[in-house]
């Protein structure tokens, strides 16, 4: 899609920063802007979007320590932990992503393993409706589609 353009929003300045480096080593940095922003506040000052991607931390406090430890030794903790639940950010996220979100746009977003109802109820509180269940190779929802309700 050579005519996009996007912005990149990490609340780790260092994954701004390698996000960057990624963008400028690939030959896309004109038309990739990455900036650090906590994406539970303000994103409509962004403009409004076509396309969201979003892969916030959902996994529940207490599940950590048992994460493998490739993903628990390395991924800093504020990217896995989702609150007791797991479900913290997303209530924090979902009337962001509905106040971004273009009238004809789209919001896809990774879940945790068994979230997608929750997650579609969060989201439906905020003016979203689910428009795709996306599963993974073992058939678990992964990926949730939204859209602002008509």
């Amino acid at each position: 899609m050579p005519s996009a353009a996007g912005i990149g929003l990490d609340i780790n300045r260092q994954a701004v920063a390698m996000a960057r480096h990624n963008a400028a080593r690939l030959g896309l940095a004109p038309r990739a802007e990455f900036r650090q922003h906590d994406f539970t506040t303000g994103l409509a000052a962004f403009g409004q979007f076509d396309v969201i991607l979003s892969n916030p931390p959902y996994i529940p406090r207490d599940e950590i320590a048992e994460l493998a430890p490739d993903v628990r030794l390395y991924d800093p903790m504020p990217a896995l932990d989702g609150g007791e639940d797991g479900l913290a950010l997303w209530r924090g996220l979902m009337p962001q992503l509905a106040s971004a979100l273009a009238t004809d746009g789209a919001a896809f977003v990774e879940v945790g393993a068994g979230q997608d109802a929750a997650v579609s109820d969060i989201a439906a509180a905020a003016g979203l409706s689910v428009a795709g269940h996306f599963a993974d190779l073992a058939g678990i929802t992964r990926c949730l589609q939204f859209v602002n309700k008509v």
